[in-house]
């Protein structure tokens, strides 16, 4: 019999019986308890020290010394720095947290849809594998980056949210408010999650008044925190803005593309674009005659002009506020960002087919196998660390080192292939399950709507934003994996017994009862 079989009132009960009386899943717990411990214990033996990643790194530890209101990043990781600084500044307790709540917030996850759907043994085992024994999650954890934290909220959140789909309440609504809000302040990628929530609300199945103070719950929270922000730049700088960074990325992104047009096809800009047209065509005609020096510009979707003093952006930047000093200040980079924003978004319009050619797809096939970025080797292959790391951590020097031969994270080689199979096996699997007509499983296919919309937004999202990294998948992937996983289950289930595919699936999800 092929079945996606709903569990949590027979003979389950409560969430809480489930993780823990259940035989099968109490040992669950204990293997992974064990696996952390034992995981975390050898990775800190190895890496010793946090790891650091330039910009990034530093600019959230700079924000929480001075306990910054805004910065170059969403403030919510630094106040979680400055926070956690007041019980201990031990780099090594404080990478400790970031695993164990990464780790949780899978676990969380995947047991959701373990008491959910009755999953056969060798999914389960594969499922629980993927979340407890995945690396990727201790590198991570170790670098002093928003990254494990922002995946550990978005896994909550999306959680959250297959609870709401399944069985709404009051307190799950504000839970996964609460739970959004504090996910957007640690990054702005999940600018798009209040839409999927606030879908998912609408949807559910509970009482319009309920509805609304969930949705204006979302609506509120966010909105005074965006206003808050943007009341802070307008002090700052006397621009009303929410968030510089995206001005730059999106005048990055357009540069991609733009530095592959010739000289003789180049448009006329406005005239507010003029000076800031004229260093970039100057740079661009300057790296295309000696392009064997600027090896940069053979990268496809590059970050560069972001952050390299002699990108054009950093030179007009400096160039307008009349200085030498290449020192970041965050008056002069805020500034930028509405006139780069307003100039990158002109560059697209102008030239789509070379920014489709030169960002897009490139994007589309890192989205496809993410390369590693700084993952590949511990804190980006250098054996110091900026005086900020030294003062915050109380290190006695500014080095850092690793009882191994070099600082390569070669355990990682495999997870940019992992990542593409992964999504190749949640489209097929999805093609299959369709074609066998698994949407007439009405509880799994709401759940499954949700995962196949969230994960068709984040790749939207991903590849039109900004370039695509591995550290940013780990949530998606998850997702990815554990659907693609039950899919599996029921075409294989199918294969076997296809007379009863749909007349012998038995489910009770409508009846499905809140943890206790």
């Amino acid at each position: 019999m092929s079945q996606i079989q709903h569990t949590p009132e027979s003979p389950h009960g409560s969430f809480q019986d489930f993780l823990f009386r259940n035989k099968g899943n109490k040992s669950y717990l204990y293997i992974a308890a064990v696996a952390i411990l034992i995981q975390l214990t050898i990775f800190k033996y190895f890496y010793p020290y946090a790891g650091f990643i330039l910009q990034d790194s530093y600019a959230y530890l700079l924000s929480a010394f001075w306990n910054d209101s805004i910065g170059i990043y969403p403030v919510g990781y630094p106040q979680f720095l400055r926070f956690f600084s007041v019980f201990t500044r031990s780099d090594t307790i404080l990478v400790a947290f970031q695993y164990v709540l990464l780790e949780i917030s899978s676990l969380f996850f995947v047991f959701t849809i373990f008491y959910t759907y009755r999953c056969r043994r060798l999914t389960k085992n594969l499922v629980f594998g993927f979340a407890v024994f995945n690396p990727v999650n201790l590198y991570i954890a170790n670098y002093i980056s928003s990254d494990s934290v922002f995946a550990a909220l978005s896994l909550i959140w999306f959680t959250l949210l297959i609870w709401i789909v399944l069985k709404p309440s009051v307190h799950l609504l504000m839970l996964q408010a609460i739970v959004i809000f504090l996910a957007f302040t640690v990054r702005y990628n999940a600018l798009y999650y209040p839409i999927i929530s606030i879908a998912v609300i609408l949807f559910s199945r509970q009482k319009p008044l309920h509805k609304l103070s969930g949705i204006l719950t979302i609506v509120l929270t966010i909105g005074l925190f965006i206003w808050y922000t943007t009341q802070k730049y307008y002090e700052l700088t006397g621009i009303r803005q929410f968030s510089p960074f995206s001005g730059w990325q999106i005048a990055n992104n357009a540069i991609n593309g733009y530095r592959y047009i010739e000289k003789v096809d180049r448009k006329p800009v406005p005239e507010q674009f003029k000076k800031l047209d004229q260093i970039t065509r100057k740079y661009i005609d300057s790296t295309h005659r000696n392009i064997l020096v600027n090896l940069q510009e053979l990268q496809l979707g590059t970050t560069y002009y972001m952050w390299k003093t002699p990108s054009p952006l950093q030179q007009y930047m400096l160039k307008a506020f009349h200085t030498r000093d290449t020192v970041f200040n965050l008056k002069r980079w805020a500034s930028m960002g509405p006139l780069y924003s307003a100039y990158g978004l002109f560059l697209m319009r102008q030239y789509p087919s070379e920014y489709k050619s030169s960002f897009l797809i490139p994007n589309v096939a890192k989205f496809c196998a993410p390369p590693l970025e700084f993952l590949e080797a511990y804190n980006m292959g250098q054996d110091t660390v900026a005086g900020i790391a030294t003062a915050w951590f109380h290190y006695k020097s500014n080095r850092v080192s690793v009882r191994l031969n070099d600082f390569k994270a070669r355990v990682l080689v495999f997870y940019p292939i992992l990542i593409g199979c992964v999504n190749f096996l949640f489209i097929t699997s999805f093609l299959c399950f369709m074609i066998l007509k698994g949407y007439n499983i009405k509880p799994f296919i709401r759940l499954l709507s949700l995962a196949g919309n969230f994960l068709i937004i984040n790749f939207c999202f991903s590849v039109f934003s900004a370039p695509v990294y591995a550290r940013h998948q780990i949530f998606p992937t998850l997702v990815s994996l554990v659907f693609a996983s039950i899919m599996i289950e029921y075409v294989c289930n199918a294969a076997f017994t296809p007379a009863k595919l749909s007349s012998s699936v038995h489910t009770t999800a409508d009846n499905l009862s809140m943890p206790g």
